[in-house]
């Protein structure tokens, strides 16, 4: 079966009308299993950040040098440790960790826990090559993994939020 990102994208419900509702995101958080929200952050920031991944991703040789797309030209970091430096690079960009920050993330974290959270300060970018069933010139993935938030506010706020990001996390891995 071969899955079409698209096709999932368009299968998952929104929940943007209820931001601000922290009742009704718990509730649709139990039904369904997930949250999803359709342009929540500011498209300008996350184009900025995708600019500022392909470079670095190009001094890398990973996308071709006339590329402005993280489109995969076939070839590898060539040791674990040049992979490891590139994701440095990436975790260090400001683009990058403003965005992990911004305050579109945050507003809507804080109002799911009704109180002040705390986003840890280093950010886990992860590249992924396609998979080797996938040929050159696919789409490259990268992602801000949500498990590094770290929040403040009750036990059973905590331990839902747990919850909430641990789903986002599956959610987003399995696309």
């Amino acid at each position: 079966m071969n899955l079409n990102i698209e096709d999932i994208m368009k299968s998952l419900e929104e929940s943007n009308e209820l931001i601000g509702n922290r009742e009704e995101l718990f509730r649709n958080l139990e039904d369904k299993g997930y949250l999803f929200f359709r342009q929540l952050l500011n498209r300008n920031k996350i184009l900025e950040v995708k600019s500022d991944i392909v470079k670095i991703l190009k001094d890398y040789g990973v996308v071709d040098k006339d590329s402005v797309e993280p489109i995969w030209n076939g070839n590898k970091f060539s040791s674990g440790k040049q992979r490891i430096e590139a994701l440095s690079k990436i975790s260090l960009l400001k683009s990058f960790i403003d965005l992990g920050n911004s305050r579109e993330i945050v507003s809507v974290f804080e109002g799911i826990l009704d109180g002040q959270i705390f986003s840890w300060t280093q950010k886990t970018p992860r590249v992924l090559f396609p998979e080797s069933t996938y040929k050159k010139n696919d789409v490259m993935g990268c992602s801000i993994s949500l498990d590094h938030i770290k929040m403040v506010s009750t036990k059973k706020i905590m331990n839902m939020m747990k919850k909430i990001v641990h789903q986002l996390y599956l959610r987003q891995n399995m696309i």
